[in-house]
């Protein structure tokens, strides 16, 4: 199980308050609290649910008290919240490294039903504060008219015998898969600079042959 120690530093690395994570983890506040501070050992459901949650966001736990960031590239989001947190580091990397975005099979409806309105405005401001830093092509459905992004982004439709709803997002060294569920969505961030590139060679090729300038 893991420690106090290890809890404080994981907050730490991934700058989250503790109401953030007692939120998440459906636990309380104080609860936390208490065992970080070591007036308490914790439930081992509670240091469980704690250390899926810092895993699940790429952290690992060493023997004795260490903790640090995944070094298997690999990074897992999950529900409202995953969701929310996947699309904070779409932005912060294409704030950071910039460079050519990419998505693919893009479900307007299901993006917007679990980003929530008030975050997707957010995501349009900040993505509209940096829009000099990077180029954004989204490969949609064949009609789909949503395009809420049409202020930073590229759109083509695909075809609908070739469309489907696995989403593949391709940004800075990074390749997102995305599963939406009826009542979760989950989303696999692999982050590998040869897979990222391999993607965007598919992906460039299903832009530039396949997939068509939108109806006006």
């Amino acid at each position: 199980m893991i420690v106090a120690s290890q809890i404080r530093a994981a907050r730490a690395l991934l700058n989250r308050s503790q109401q953030e994570v007692a939120e998440v983890c459906g636990i309380k506040k104080g609860t936390l609290s208490e065992i970080e501070n070591e007036h308490s050992p914790g439930k081992a459901a509670t240091l469980r649910a704690l250390q899926i949650y810092f895993e699940d966001r790429g952290l690992e736990f060493l023997d004795g008290d260490g903790v640090r960031r995944n070094q298997t590239g690999l990074r897992n989001y999950q529900g409202v919240q995953g969701f929310r947190e996947f699309y904070d580091d779409l932005y912060e990397t294409a704030r950071t490294v910039g460079g050519d975005l990419c998505l693919f099979n893009g479900v307007s409806e299901l993006v917007l039903k679990w980003l929530g309105e008030d975050v997707r405005a957010r995501q349009v401001e900040r993505m509209l504060k940096i829009k000099d830093r990077y180029r954004y092509r989204v490969i949609v459905k064949h009609g789909d008219l949503t395009a809420f992004g049409s202020d930073y982004c590229e759109y083509r439709w695909f075809p609908p015998d070739l469309f489907n709803d696995k989403t593949i997002f391709v940004y800075g060294p990074k390749v997102a898969f995305v599963n939406f569920d009826n009542d979760d969505v989950q989303v696999l961030v692999i982050d590998q600079q040869e897979i990222a590139d391999t993607q965007r060679l598919f992906f460039n090729h299903a832009w530039d042959h396949i997939a068509k300038e939108p109806e006006q």
